[in-house]
């Protein structure tokens, strides 16, 4: 598997070519590494099979956490593997090892933050995207989007008909939900617009028109003539009641719209909308009562626009403490988040909490192309909005490279299993580098040799050179690297504590005549 995603590192990657798996189509040209891991689906020997699918589950990960850093964690894993385990041959215990590998590792983190760099100027930010996009016009729009957001907001990024990439900045917030009767969608543009509404959130369905009703007069009594009402369903009666009063002109406008989602998420999703809009959700799933609420629980917006799949909020009145509250809500569940699914649903939270959205096309002459180019960009998306959360150090193995040289400086201490295991990952910290330089090319001894002389600068090798990576935007960000070095760390300890693989085989079934 390392051998597969060594060739991706660096700014001048080779290409691995992966043949179809059904017909005899032509082959699919890469040079993404976590593309490529999960292509390998298996080897044809079980317990190679075995290392190969714990690196891909690895190194997928790694790409939706930070979205860059995959083949880093493919090579730092093979070559810090390789180095303990030439030290573990020496007789120490694979718990001192594993205790050792640990403490040294908090060492390398502690190194690596020391050195990060968290004032970013759109320069940098620009550079980072630029070196994993390579196409200029994509990177400039991709840098700009990210600036816009920041980091914890949403960049939706979609397959576009035209080659051109384009990027629309969406003022207030916007879910993808919409209204529950196209009736109401009376405009040419197919769009109903309400301005100035109450706002009624329900957790739950509403089948009959005696449910809307009373609350319905409470509105006419307070002189409320125009009401969005977003709930899980509205059908049957209640519907045509909406409906109807609508029509006659009982309400200047009225409109239900979908909740968006299903289950806990749209519950959030609905309190999201209460806090954004000033308001309070009637739980009608958990007992409470539509026609005993008071026109209290209803929130206030602006503008509330609709179409049958999506409908936005403008100028709602929140309320910033319960704002502030469902963001700390939405980021312990992003931190909590063990999947990609459950991260993005989180990150959709956040950002419609912040009230920034930037949706970007991306585009290409074959289906084939227009796929590849959105998954470059979403990789580049997460990997800015990483470095802006984290920041910033020096790029092309050169940190790495630097804490290498700090890790052998250090005092000599009694216990020789850490020194032992803090050269071994001092030697798989220069690994990435010479993989680089390998993948460009040039002779990794030579660089390395001149390495001691240039302590602060980092080796370009598109202009084969020494260079100030600040000045040059020769830069990786902190989240990146930090991933790369924890999932090889924790591949190693699976491996020093793995006793025994069993594969399984099953009998083959034989066919009845």
């Amino acid at each position: 598997m390392t051998s597969l995603l060594r060739p991706t590192l660096g700014p001048l990657p080779r290409s691995v070519l992966i043949r179809p798996i059904v017909g005899n189509g032509s082959p699919e040209i890469l040079d993404h590494a976590a593309t490529i891991a999960r292509r390998v689906i298996e080897l044809p020997d079980p317990f190679e099979n075995a290392g190969a699918m714990l690196l891909r589950h690895a190194v997928w990960r790694v790409y939706e956490r930070v979205g860059d850093g995959c083949a880093t964690t493919a090579v730092l894993s093979a070559a810090l593997l390789r180095e303990v385990l030439r030290v573990a041959e020496a007789g120490w215990s694979i718990s001192q090892l594993e205790r050792v590998l640990e403490q040294v590792w908090h060492c390398v983190r502690a190194n690596l933050l020391e050195h990060a760099k968290t004032d970013i100027s759109f320069d940098q930010l620009h550079a980072v995207i630029q070196r994993a996009v390579y196409d200029p016009v994509l990177a400039r729009l991709l840098s700009e989007a990210v600036d816009a957001v920041g980091p914890e907001g949403v960049v939706l990024l979609e397959e576009g008909v035209s080659a051109d990439p384009t990027c629309v900045y969406e003022e207030g917030i916007v879910w993808d939900s919409g209204v529950l009767s196209p009736i109401w969608l009376q405009a040419p543009d197919g769009c109903c617009r309400v301005h100035e509404p109450r706002i009624l959130l329900l957790d739950g369905a509403v089948t009959k028109g005696v449910e809307l009703l009373p609350f319905l007069e409470r509105c006419l009594a307070s002189n409320i003539r125009r009401l969005v009402i977003i709930a899980g369903e509205i059908r049957h009666d209640a519907l045509a009641l909406l409906v109807r009063n609508g029509e006659r002109g009982v309400f200047e406008q009225i409109v239900a719209l979908q909740a968006p989602s299903v289950g806990w998420q749209q519950q959030e999703i609905l309190e999201d909308l209460a806090a954004l809009t000033g308001g309070f959700v009637v739980h009608c799933n958990g007992g409470e009562s539509l026609s005993a609420s008071s026109i209290a629980v209803l929130g206030r917006a602006r503008h509330v626009w609709a179409t049958l799949r999506h409908f936005g909020i403008l100028g709602g009145h929140l309320d910033r403490e319960r704002v502030r509250a469902r963001l700390r809500a939405a980021r312990a569940a992003l931190a909590r988040a063990d999947d990609a699914y459950l991260r993005t649903k989180a990150q959709e939270r956040i950002a419609r909490l912040t009230g920034v959205t930037a949706r970007l096309q991306v585009g290409g002459a074959v289906p084939r192309e227009r796929e590849a180019r959105r998954l470059v960009a979403e990789s580049a998306v997460k990997t800015a909005q990483a470095a802006l959360s984290g920041g910033l150090v020096p790029g092309g193995g050169a940190t790495l490279l630097g804490i290498a040289r700090e890790l052998r400086a250090l005092p000599m201490r009694a216990d020789p299993c850490e020194v032992a295991i803090r050269n071994a990952f001092g030697t798989a910290l220069t690994e990435p580098i010479r993989v680089i330089l390998t993948n460009a090319g040039i002779e990794p001894g030579r660089v390395l040799a001149e390495a001691d002389r240039c302590p602060t600068a980092a080796f370009d090798v598109l202009r084969q050179s020494w260079v100030d990576p600040w000045l040059e935007g020769l830069l990786d960000p902190v989240q990146v690297i930090d991933t790369a070095i924890e999932t090889a760390v924790s591949i190693v300890r699976m491996v020093l504590s793995t006793g025994a693989l069993i594969h399984r085989t099953w009998p083959a079934v034989a066919a009845h005549p």
